[in-house]
């Protein structure tokens, strides 16, 4: 997969995912991730990917007709909506997001056992962890913490199986080079 193929399906999933239209998507796809996409192209990749996901489209219905004053994630953790005209795509995306979380946080307990390469967490954003750890450490660090992460996220979400794209860089930019793992970068 090309690094344009990965920014535009990155843009679908995260946009048509959490309830994003059209319109809206149009005006994303560009400024998130560099995508230039026409309306009608738009709208038929949102149909596409709806009727791909049909659990998706039933799980958004559900969330725009009945508007649940609160949504957990997986862990049980509870976010309040006080007004059932607002927060649609916020609704969807406690749901996402925060189970991505509730992963994030059980694979928390990595920190401790990195301490034998000499390395610890330095950043931990949504769902991506960055670990500093000498050169000699790193392959058996990257292993440590992918484990972990799929560890964390396999007690949430046990109906799909879990994937983690790690690597080690010389930096956190996704423009530095890679060392080892994944060449595309988490």
């Amino acid at each position: 997969m090309t690094s344009a193929e990965r920014q535009a399906a990155k843009a679908v999933n995260f946009g048509f995912a959490f309830g994003m239209g059209p319109e809206a998507f149009v005006l994303w796809a560009q400024s998130q991730y560099g995508v230039a996409v026409m309306m009608p192209e738009a709208m038929a990749t949102r149909a596409a990917y709806l009727e791909a996901y049909p659990g998706v489209a039933r799980w958004q219905e559900q969330i725009r007709r009945g508007a649940p004053a609160a949504v957990r994630s997986a862990s049980g953790r509870l976010r309040s909506f006080p007004d059932p005209r607002e927060g649609y795509c916020e609704r969807l995306n406690t749901a996402v997001q925060g189970t991505a979380a509730d992963g994030l946080k059980r694979d928390g307990v990595v920190a401790p056992a990195l301490q034998q390469y000499r390395a610890r967490i330095v950043l931990a954003v949504h769902d991506e962890l960055v670990v500093e750890v000498p050169r000699e450490h790193a392959e058996a660090a990257l292993a440590l913490v992918s484990t972990t992460m799929i560890e964390g996220m396999a007690y949430y979400v046990t109906s799909v199986p879990i994937v983690v794209e790690a690597d080690v860089r010389t930096t956190w930019a996704s423009s530095s080079r890679v060392l080892a793992g994944d060449d595309d970068g988490l």
